[in-house]
């Protein structure tokens, strides 16, 4: 599963992934755990898990709010089944703009 990351300005990020893709997985599926890290210092703090259950839509993106302006986050993102959590996917770093500053 590869993500990837957009700031889209100093408090939000937009997550996006792709899908499981095999026929086999994708009736398996039953969400996506998404976790949010904070870089401060040399810690990376947990700051947001987010569970997105699916339904017969596959959905593949998401924003995560409430961060920090002017600060490094990592994400990654695992599919949950009944069986539980799958691998995670590649982890992403994003810089949130400092404040005032927009991507959009």
């Amino acid at each position: 599963m590869l993500i990837k990351a957009v700031a889209l300005n100093g408090t939000a990020v937009f997550l996006a992934w792709t899908p499981v893709t095999t026929e086999h997985d994708l009736n398996l599926v039953q969400g996506y755990l998404i976790t949010l890290y904070r870089h401060s210092g040399t810690k990376h703090n947990a700051v947001q898990t987010v569970e997105i259950l699916v339904d017969h839509d596959q959905i593949v993106n998401t924003t995560l709010a409430g961060l920090q302006p002017g600060t490094n986050y990592s994400a990654n993102i695992s599919a949950l089944t009944e069986y539980g959590k799958g691998p995670s996917s590649n982890t992403l770093v994003v810089l949130t703009p400092s404040r005032g500053r927009s991507l959009c």
